[in-house]
């Protein structure tokens, strides 16, 4: 079993939390916005960065931010976190707020490695038609930990793949198995 360890970096941080005891995700907060990245135009820019954000953006307010269709913000959780050699934590998406809000963590799942010490951050988009608020103190991910294989750098081949293990070789990917 592994270890979750949580830092705050502010004494206001909100350490990670879960409803019951036998979820696997560990919800965190938003604790302070730090980028906001938008479309100029035709090209994707920074347009607002902490400490000047609430300066600049028109819709930010002491609380919360505004973030307009499929503008994404970088968000602090005021933690750092880690956990115990041969694991990592990914960052995933809270399902309400993708389904109800449409805001997603952008990258999918993230990963934070067992080494990794500086803050954790969470990259949320709004992949809605229209702006959504996000308040401080607000569950914007979860966190999960999960095991991993390390593999030796010896391990690593490079060349030609080995033939599959099977006698029905696949014939390229995204549907070739069959019709959905």
């Amino acid at each position: 079993m592994a270890n979750l360890y949580v830092e705050k970096t502010d004494p206001k941080a909100i350490i990670p939390e879960r409803k019951f005891d036998t979820d696997s995700g560990w919800d965190v907060r938003a604790f302070k916005f730090i980028k906001v990245y938008g479309i100029i135009g035709t090209a994707d820019e920074r347009l607002y960065e902490e400490p000047n954000i609430k300066k600049y953006k028109v819709d930010q307010i002491d609380d919360s931010l505004i973030l307009q269709p499929l503008e994404r913000a970088l968000i602090d959780t005021g933690l750092k976190v880690s956990t115990d050699k041969g694991f990592e934590i990914q960052v995933r998406a809270r399902s309400g707020m993708a389904l109800k809000e449409a805001l997603t963590v952008l990258n999918g799942v993230g990963t934070i490695d067992h080494s990794y010490r500086e803050n954790l951050c969470v990259i949320i988009c709004n992949i809605s038609k229209i702006a959504r608020k996000i308040k401080l103190g607000d569950r914007i991910a979860q966190i999960v930990i999960s095991p991993v294989e390390l593999i030796k750098d010896e391990n690593l081949k490079v060349g030609k793949l080995p033939d599959p293990e099977t006698d029905q070789p696949r014939n390229g990917g995204f549907g070739s198995t069959g019709k959905v």
